[in-house]
C-alpha cells in the first residue's frame, strides 16, 4: 500500500495512510475519522474474512469494497531451523519448544495466529498457556522479522515478502483476502475514486505480480488453502 499512497501523494492528491491493524482501521471507519480501511481479520466461526467484523463494527451497510487483492501469509524462521510443515511446528510452539514473536491484538494476522493456536491445541490436547513469547507484541510484520533475525525469537506469522526480505525461511500457511473499504458517504470523494480507480487498475496489478506473495484475487487456483 505504501506504492499506492506515494503515487497518490505524487499526484498531488494528500492522503494520510496508518498503519493501525485490521481491527483499530475498521473502528477508525466506525468512528468516521477514516475514509478508507483495508482489513484482513479472518472469522473462525464462518471460515470467512472481514464481513463477519464489518457487521461486528456496526459498518455493513455503511461501507462499499473497493479493491481486493491477495497476501501469501507464511511461518517464517531463521535459517539454523530443519522444520518440516506447520502441525510440527504449531505443536512445538505449544510445547514451547520455539518461542514466537507475536503481532499485537487486534490485527488481522493476531487473529489468525489465534486462531491456529487454538486449533492444534485442541488437536493435540495442549495447553496455550505454555507457548513462549505470546504476551509480547509487536505492532508490524516487520518488527517481527527483525526479532526472528535477532534471536529474540524463533518463529512468527508474517507476509512472505517480509520473511524473504529478511532472509528467513517460510512454510506456507495460506492466501489472505486482502480488502479496502470505504464509508459510502465519502465515495465521491476525490482521493477515495483515486484509490479505488488505481487499486483496480493495470499499473496496480502489475506492481503486485512483482511483489513475491502478493496476487490479484482471480490469479490464484487450486494453490490456495
Amino acid at each position: 500500500m505504501s506504492a499506492l499512497i506515494s503515487r497518490l501523494l505524487r499526484e498531488g492528491i494528500k492522503v494520510n495512510g496508518l498503519c493501525l491493524g485490521s481491527g483499530l482501521s475498521l473502528a477508525m471507519l466506525t468512528l468516521r475519522e477514516a475514509d478508507v480501511a483495508c482489513v484482513h481479520l479472518y472469522d473462525p466461526e464462518t471460515g470467512t474474512y472481514n464481513k463477519p467484523y464489518l457487521e461486528r463494527f456496526w459498518l455493513f451497510n455503511k461501507v462499499e469494497r473497493i479493491g481486493v487483492f491477495l497476501r501469501e501469509i507464511v511461518l517464517a524462521y531463521r535459517s539454523e531451523f530443519e522444520l518440516e510443515g506447520i502441525d510440527s511446528v504449531m505443536k512445538s510452539i505449544l510445547l514451547g519448544e520455539l518461542k514466537i514473536a507475536n503481532r499485537n491484538r487486534g490485527s488481522g494476522t493476531r487473529v489468525y495466529m489465534d486462531h491456529m493456536l487454538r486449533k492444534f491445541a485442541r488437536k493435540h490436547k495442549l495447553n496455550i498457556s505454555n507457548v513462549r513469547g505470546y504476551e509480547t507484541e509487536f505492532r508490524t510484520h516487520e518488527e517481527v522479522a527483525k526479532q526472528i533475525s535477532s534471536g529474540g525469537a524463533d518463529v512468527g506469522l508474517m507476509l512472505r515478502y517480509i520473511a524473504e526480505k529478511h532472509e528467513l525461511k517460510w512454510i506456507h500457511v495460506t492466501w489472505e483476502p486482502y480488502e479496502c473499504y470505504a464509508l459510502k458517504e465519502r465515495t465521491t470523494n476525490k482521493a477515495v475514486k483515486r484509490i479505488r480507480e488505481l487499486l483496480n487498475s493495470e499499473w496496480f496489478k502489475s506492481l503486485l505480480n512483482t511483489i513475491s506473495g502478493y496476487s490479484k484475487i482471480n490469479s490464484i487456483h487450486k494453490n490456495r488453502n
